[in-house]
């Protein structure tokens, strides 16, 4: 409910340490949908249902404020949605992924390998594919997401102790920052400049490219639909080339 969300969001500043998971759908809209928030703390963990508490205001200020370390796995996702409900960036982000590259020269791995690694347990990875933006969600579908998170403080307080011994932890930690860094120009570029092969246009194939650009933006925003879905970013490109009547 809307009062445990907020109750949980006075939890997580009193505790300054959280690990965060979503889960969405990202193929049938302009932006992806957020189907589940998950939170851990050191004493417990969480689903959050968007669909219930329709305003997550107070978590992405937490997520954006320079108090509270976010622990993450593959936290590209989770910058972008914090960028686009916030306009802010996250702060104080630790990426377990990144960490362990780090840590064991293994990079990307998959959350289920890292807790393998480091807990010596193992997750379920069955519902990877699942559509969790339908309701009801069983009871497989929960389990699944609390073992998203349940395990990243643990892991984020082993790799934090053996990077700070090494004299890497400051590595990860710039990394991270570099990765949000990339995601927020990515963010904030004109549509045009995302699309490959672009330096090899003319100026007026590229003038052609950016007007194209901007047309398939608004259409997807217009109609709620991925950008690839209103036209390809190769028959984007063709086109600019081409310019048929």
């Amino acid at each position: 409910t809307e009062e445990e969300f907020r109750a949980l969001c006075e939890h997580i500043r009193s505790e300054q340490l959280v690990g965060f998971d979503t889960e969405f759908v990202s193929d049938r809209t302009y932006r992806p949908e957020l189907g589940l928030l998950q939170f851990a703390t050191r004493d417990r963990a969480v689903v959050v249902d968007p669909l219930v508490v329709t305003s997550l205001k107070d978590w992405w200020q937490i997520m954006a404020d320079e108090e509270t370390t976010v622990v993450v796995h593959g936290g590209q996702a989770e910058i972008r949605f914090c960028l686009q409900q916030l306009g802010r960036p996250p702060q104080r982000l630790f990426d377990i992924q990144v960490a362990e590259g780090f840590r064991s020269c293994s990079y990307p791995l998959s959350y289920s390998a890292i807790v393998r690694r480091i807990v010596n347990r193992s997750v379920d990875g069955s519902q990877t594919r699942t559509d969790w933006t339908r309701r009801p969600l069983s009871e497989a579908q929960l389990k699944y997401a609390l073992e998203d998170v349940e395990h990243l403080i643990e892991i984020y307080e082993t790799q934090s102790d053996w990077l700070k011994q090494q004299g890497r932890l400051l590595w990860a930690k710039r990394e991270v920052s570099r990765l949000i860094t990339d995601i927020c120009s990515d963010e904030s570029a004109d549509p045009w400049e995302r699309l490959p092969g672009i330096h090899k246009l003319s100026r007026r194939d590229l003038a052609v490219l950016q007007r194209l650009a901007q047309w398939r933006e608004a259409e997807a925003c217009r109609k709620n639909r991925p950008v690839r879905r209103i036209l390809r970013d190769d028959l984007l490109v063709d086109l600019a080339r081409r310019q048929p009547n």
